[in-house]
């Protein structure tokens, strides 16, 4: 089986772990806000109304996509995620992993060495500058954190939500709310798919562009939430349920949306707490387990 790998390498450890060790994101910003936030943590928008706002996916089974690139599975737990938002209360942020009833959804120590993805053929003209914008934006993740991200292109042309021989497939839609969205690690293999809108492609909304886009969604494939999540920032409907803090807060962070920053903008790139983040759930790339795992 051919392959191609964006694996974990050595590094210096004081490069990423210098001071304190501490869920799908490329919301399109012209998307309307949904409601207000009263400041009691009860916004004004009633069930009907936001039901009514919610882009769901084609098909039968289509996702509910919220805040930009959060896929809901259900309308039942569109309904949770729209009670549990009505109980938001602000309070500070972090870099926050996904974490339910009190366990990190993050990969196990073997899974995490072998993300294996494939992408769509039916990118057409465009695949070529997907998998190489995959290579680069995975590598921007596993050159320092102890994960490994592996393409395998003999799995393009089945490249769908049914390939068991990959972790995650990669595939294009367009005309959606969203520029893309990915999963997380505790996901089934059916719903752990990244999908990229068309405007991913050309996009400089916020400082975002290509590799960015990926940058972000790819941490939300390795458990990370929204880290605006705790702030008031409509239209964020997140909130903090089925999280633990990580970091401390991190304006700047990847995980984190340029139009929730007090400068509207500033990109999508990882920062050092990022990185110390994620190697403290990870480890850091080229320990001995790193090297004999890959």
């Amino acid at each position: 089986m051919t392959s191609s790998y964006s694996r974990s390498r050595p590094t210096t450890l004081a490069v990423v772990v210098a001071g304190s060790l501490g869920l799908l994101g490329c919301l399109d910003e012209s998307e309307p806000e949904l409601g207000d936030n009263q400041g009691d943590g009860a916004p004004d928008l009633t069930w009907e109304e936001f039901r009514a706002t919610v882009y769901q996916e084609p098909g039968p089974n289509g996702a509910f996509i919220v805040d930009g690139d959060v896929p809901i599975r259900t309308e039942a737990a569109l309904r949770d995620f729209y009670e549990a938002w009505r109980r938001q209360e602000g309070s500070a942020s972090a870099l926050t992993v996904m974490n339910i009833n009190g366990v990190d959804q993050i990969w196990p120590h073997l899974k995490r060495h072998a993300l294996t993805y494939c992408v769509s053929n039916s990118f057409g003209s465009r695949k070529a500058q997907v998998v190489a914008q995959m290579q680069k934006s995975t590598a921007s993740w596993s050159d320092l954190v102890a994960v490994g991200y592996r393409y395998l292109p003999d799995q393009d042309a089945s490249c769908t939500a049914s390939n068991d021989n990959v972790v995650f497939n990669v595939r294009p839609v367009s005309n959606s709310p969203f520029n893309a969205r990915a999963f997380f690690p505790h996901e089934a293999r059916p719903d752990r798919e990244l999908l990229i809108d068309d405007v991913a492609f050309t996009t400089t909304a916020g400082g975002r562009d290509f590799d960015g886009i990926l940058r972000h969604e790819l941490g939300h494939t390795l458990g990370f939430r929204h880290e605006q999540i705790h702030i008031d920032c409509p239209p964020n409907l997140e909130t903090a349920d089925d999280s633990r803090q990580v970091t401390s807060y991190d304006v700047d962070s990847v995980m984190h949306y340029p139009q929730c920053r007090p400068s509207g903008g500033g990109g999508y790139r990882q920062t050092k707490l990022d990185y110390q983040g994620a190697i403290t759930l990870y480890g850091l790339a080229g320990t001995l387990v790193d090297h004999v795992l890959n």
